[in-house]
This record gives C-alpha cells, sequence and structure tokens, in this order.
C-alpha cells in the first residue's frame, strides 16, 4: 500500500514537468512570430524621406509652430464653456 501513494505522487510531478514544457514551447513559439514581425518591421522603408537640403534651426530655437496643408479639425467648445 506504500508504493501506490508514492507512484501517484510521482506521476503528478510528472505530468506537471509536461505541462510546463508545453507551455513553454508555447511562448518559444510566440517570441518567434514576434522577432518575424520585429524583423519585418525594421526592414520596412519609411514613407518620409529626408529633404535633399534640410534647412538649419535657427539659434536659439524659437519654438514656433505652423501647420500647412493639413485639414482644419471642427472647432469645439472648451470643457469649461458647456
Amino acid at each position: 500500500m506504500g508504493s501506490d501513494p508514492a507512484f501517484v505522487f510521482y506521476a503528478l510531478l510528472v505530468a506537471g514537468s509536461v505541462g510546463t514544457l508545453s507551455e513553454v514551447a508555447g511562448e518559444l513559439l510566440r517570441a518567434a512570430g514576434a522577432t518575424e514581425r520585429l524583423l519585418e518591421l525594421l526592414n520596412t522603408q519609411p514613407v518620409i524621406a529626408t529633404p535633399a537640403a534640410p534647412v538649419a534651426l535657427p539659434i536659439p530655437a524659437r519654438g514656433e509652430v505652423q501647420f500647412r496643408d493639413t485639414p482644419e479639425a471642427p472647432v469645439q467648445p472648451a470643457a469649461g464653456q458647456i
């Protein structure tokens, strides 16, 4: 009667280890897929090209922003004005 509980204990130990191995294999497959996606992203060409003759920023920089050729957002009242 002493060997039956020991067998069940070791069988559960082995089953848990096999389950952990399958989880690790799944995580490795996910990591391989993520790595492939990262390599795809790194190999894409940027849509925005570097200008042929870049203009230097003024020193000191003024901090002004101009939006040209952008669609206008609808005017909405501020939250405090509602």
